[in-house]
């Protein structure tokens, strides 16, 4: 039992550490909505009930009190409950709501396998528009911050995509953002609707400031360049003066992978942390089954009985033997 203590003071810090993650990642905030705080907050609060029933079952084992070790397993079996319902509700956060093949596809400057109806019905759903908000955060922090600029040009090249959107398929959407998602820190003029297109047919508005700036000439050999916006949605790096190819992709099914997998880890492992709960819970029922000394039979009832002729011979005094003389 004292091991299993030990595991459960571990899984007391994990869960603390592992909520207070998800809780202050504003990127979560953005893509999946501000209940995620609300969700990681009650597994921080549960997490100090664990040293409490730990501390109950430990003193119930101790003085094998069945009302305590029934307390305990009864909080250890709510713990469970609830931690495993909060853990599920993060998971689902991260299931997408299109299939992936139709994201992938559609992310490129010309889709394949997938009909224009398809994809625009991804790019106007609200999760699309969710992780847009993740992007759209740190491409205005790129501009003024070295960290951010590497952390998004290492993100593009590793991906193989640039900027947000698949390029060349700028669709104005007029609509605002879920009410749900956390948009501090976001730039008011990314915010007054969900999607804004360039000048020319298909391209997105102009984005960047600097070096960074994208407002791309729509033909480069006129006698009078007239601008049309950018081909990509804010893109950073050297990539944002390419021209696109059919196979050029954008960096939102990425986006959204990304976060996917990271809160997903994250929950499977608050997950995983309810074993040592199911452990203890099982182990204080079967402490409470498990008879007390003082409540066995006695020495004298369990050993075989004697006949008390018999017991009188083998107890009596031997005699010695006298020689004969």
């Amino acid at each position: 039992m004292m091991i299993m203590n030990g595991f459960k003071g571990i899984s007391f810090i994990l869960f603390i550490v592992f909520g207070a993650m998800i809780a202050s990642n504003d990127n979560y905030k953005r893509a999946f909505g501000e209940d995620i705080s609300g969700l990681a907050g009650g597994i921080i609060g549960l997490a100090f009930v664990v040293p409490f029933s730990t501390f109950i079952g430990h003193q119930g084992t101790k003085m094998h009190n069945k009302f305590l070790l029934l307390i305990h397993a009864m909080i250890e079996g709510l713990l469970i409950i609830i931690q495993l319902t909060l853990a599920l509700t993060l998971m689902g956060f991260t299931i997408p709501d299109v299939d992936a093949a139709i994201r992938n596809d559609c992310s490129v400057a010309f889709p394949q396998y997938t009909s224009d109806q398809e994809c625009s019905e991804w790019f106007r759903s609200d999760r699309y528009a969710a992780f847009k908000l993740v992007w759209a955060f740190n491409f205005e922090y790129a501009m003024v911050d070295q960290s951010y600029f590497s952390y998004l040009s290492n993100f593009q090249i590793q991906g193989s995509c640039c900027g947000y959107a698949s390029p060349l398929t700028c669709e104005v959407d007029e609509r605002s953002y879920p009410a749900h998602l956390f948009t501090d820190g976001v730039e008011s003029y990314w915010l007054n609707q969900r999607t804004t297109c360039g000048r020319e047919n298909n391209w997105y508005q102009p984005s960047g400031v600097d070096a960074s700036e994208c407002d791309q000439p729509i033909d480069p050999n006129a006698l009078v360049l007239r601008y049309g916006g950018c081909r990509y949605e804010m893109p950073i790096g050297d990539c944002l003066n390419t021209v696109p190819f059919p196979e050029t992709s954008g960096c939102a099914f990425i986006v959204e992978e990304q976060l996917n997998s990271e809160l997903s880890g994250q929950a499977s492992f608050i997950i995983f942390l309810t074993f040592f709960e199911i452990v203890s819970m099982i182990t204080a029922c079967c402490y409470c089954m498990k008879r007390k000394d003082e409540d066995r039979l006695p020495p004298y009832i369990l050993e075989v009985p004697v006949h008390p002729a018999v017991a009188t011979t083998s107890t009596a005094p031997q005699q010695p033997a006298s020689s004969a003389g």
